[in-house]
């Protein structure tokens, strides 16, 4: 709750000396709150403008660890089990799977990277022992298993940014007649721009150019978007999806291929 309380005074400070640098070009009315609500609909599809904006903590391990500490033990199981028959290591992979995919779905970063971690580790073991793909509900739990966002590795950071910049009015306890609003609403265009870049680059393989659109934003924007130093994390996650697809394609030729009979 402390952490909470000094992150909301923060922004509060940050908004109003935003305020004051640029309240003589502001161009501001009466519908900058109307505008901003606007902007957060369509930069935040799917979420409620203006509902309660809670400064959450990036990235936060909390809700990640228990499932990881479990993965890790049914990798260790696939370890051991590499040096027995009767399926032990290929059961084990897919509990690790299923691990990984759960952990992705929690929408931060930090979720993803742990979830690159535990593909790439199941990765790892098929290259080492390709005949694992004869395993049929490996190769199922393979063609099923889904790492979205290592499509898109920024949009967690952007949707978190966005938010906070959304909660900023609240946080400033005086009235501006709009002002707070109208930085804000143009801090959440330029974030999210620049998260949108630098996933881009990512997603190309362009990490210098990552790292060049991190340093763009400016004002309030920059205090809530990531710096140069997460391009790498991104573009990890990235090219983590890119091998559990390429696997996922091995699995769906091992799938189709005709079976061996036996006279």
């Amino acid at each position: 709750m402390q952490e909470k309380s000094k992150r909301s005074l923060v922004f509060g400070v940050v908004a109003v000396i935003a305020v004051g640098s640029t309240i003589a070009g502001a161009g501001l009315g009466r519908g900058a709150a109307g505008k901003m609500l606007e902007t957060e609909a369509r930069l935040l599809p799917g979420t409620t403008p203006a509902a309660n904006h809670a400064v959450t903590t990036r990235g936060s391990a909390a809700p990640v660890m228990p499932e990881y500490k479990i993965a890790l033990q049914d990798l260790e199981a696939a370890k051991l089990g590499a040096s027995r028959n009767g399926g032990f290591e290929s059961n084990a992979l897919v509990r690790v799977l299923e691990h990984a995919e759960r952990i992705d779905r929690h929408g931060s970063l930090f979720a993803s990277i742990v979830a690159a971690k535990l593909f790439d580790s199941v990765a790892d073991h098929v290259d080492a022992r390709p005949a694992l793909l004869d395993d049929e509900q490996l190769v199922a739990a393979l063609r099923r298993s889904s790492f979205g966002s290592s499509r898109r590795p920024l949009e967690g950071e952007r949707r978190h940014a966005l938010d906070v910049l959304a909660g900023v009015p609240a946080q400033v306890p005086l009235r501006t007649a709009g002002y707070v609003e109208s930085v804000s609403t143009r801090a959440m265009e330029e974030a999210s721009a620049t998260l949108h870049e630098m996933e881009d680059s990512v997603l190309a393989g362009n990490l210098e150019q990552c790292q060049t659109a991190a340093q763009k934003p400016r004002g309030l924007a920059k205090q809530v978007t990531v710096g140069p130093s997460i391009c790498k994390t991104a573009l990890h996650v990235a090219t983590s999806g890119r091998r559990l697809r390429a696997l996922q394609a091995r699995a769906n030729h091992h799938a189709r291929r005709p079976a061996v009979v036996d006279l």
